[in-house]
């Protein structure tokens, strides 16, 4: 049986069937553990990353990176370097177009889209990197910093401070930033979640209403059974004859 129990890496891949899947890690994590953030935490890093292999795919297309680039991976940190860079010359040339408001930080916005030049030629690389950094700060904003929407408080202070200083002083984006924090929350999960959950889905098998049917009618049964035996004591009733095993051992007596 263990042998065909998926891994925990299985499930959030979803390459598991139910009962142990995705979507019942989540119902178990958010209305047995309540714990689902970690498990929200994780899932959207890899939206992040889909994003992310979509935004290198769109530069390995524009000609601004070339399949050697690209040979040791999406997450690489040469990569990661190569792709700053072309980061800071979008920026460079929104902030000094009269064309375009842009802030201060190295954000990139859609408005870019409409100035000339280098802007008007990568114009579907640009909206991926948007994107890209959307997803990133939404994920800091809902679970890193302090008093988030969906606050991580477990979340190591190291993590919280590293994420934070590559996204708002260095002007990263890049999957790489939240690498540590993902490892996290796998082992989170791995350790304090997979196995309660595999009890309840993969040994036990049973749902919490299964669970409360099985309780209230079991409870039901032995009710109506104390009913009887208490009706039957208090009104009198004669017992309808001796039962099979006294019979037999009484015959057995006499018979000696």
């Amino acid at each position: 049986m263990a042998s065909h129990i998926p891994t925990l890496q299985q499930i959030l891949d979803r390459k598991s069937l139910p009962p142990v899947c995705l979507y019942n890690l989540y119902i178990v994590m958010r209305d047995r553990l309540r714990n689902e953030e970690i498990l929200d935490f994780y899932l959207d890093l890899k939206h992040h990353e889909v994003l992310w292999r979509k935004y290198i795919r769109s530069l390995v297309k524009g000609g601004i990176l070339d399949e050697s680039d690209v040979k040791d991976g999406v997450n690489s940190v040469s990569l990661a370097t190569k792709v700053q860079m072309f980061e800071k010359k979008i920026t460079t040339h929104a902030t000094t177009s009269p064309q375009s408001s842009v802030r201060a930080s190295v954000r990139v916005t859609s408005s870019f889209i409409r100035t000339p030049d280098i802007l008007k030629d990568h114009q579907e690389q640009i909206i991926h990197l948007h994107k890209v950094q959307e997803a990133a700060e939404r994920i800091t904003h809902r679970y890193v910093v302090q008093s988030a929407h969906k606050e991580l408080v477990e979340l190591p202070l190291k993590l919280r401070v590293d994420i934070v200083g590559n996204l708002q002083d260095q002007g990263r984006y890049d999957p790489l930033i939240f690498a540590d924090a993902k490892a996290w929350a796998f082992n989170a999960m791995q350790h304090f979640t997979y196995n309660k959950f595999i009890d309840i889905k993969a040994n036990g098998n049973l749902t919490q209403w299964h669970q409360i049917f099985r309780l209230c009618f079991g409870l039901s049964v032995l009710f109506i059974a104390f009913t009887v035996e208490l009706t039957m004591l208090f009104l009198g009733w004669q017992v309808w004859g001796s039962r099979t095993w006294v019979s037999k051992i009484t015959e057995r007596m006499t018979n000696i």
